[in-house]
């Protein structure tokens, strides 16, 4: 698993209920703009801009709240960058 997830050539990382990070892969660092598993234990206002982290926490917030996977698209700017990430939170 931690091979797959090394490798995937799509951004994940995965949290705690109280929005802590626990494994980001590599893609994920990339766009993030951090090295290495330098946010593990952080929350997303440790890692990102305000607005960024605020939508990451809500998106959260509403899983817990609907006790059920949210799939949606996110526009996002880092690093003087645009994405839409397909977003899957569960």
């Amino acid at each position: 698993l931690q091979f797959i997830l090394e490798t995937a050539p799509i951004p994940f990382a995965m949290r705690t209920p109280d929005t802590r990070y626990m494994l980001p892969n590599r893609r994920w660092e990339d766009i993030a703009g951090v090295a290495g598993n330098s946010v593990v234990g952080k929350t997303p206002f440790d890692v990102f801009p305000q607005e960024v982290a605020q939508e990451l926490t809500d998106a959260l917030a509403r899983v817990w709240s609907q006790k059920e996977g949210v799939v949606e698209e996110v526009p996002v700017r880092l690093g003087g960058r645009n994405y839409v990430f397909m977003r899957a939170s569960f």
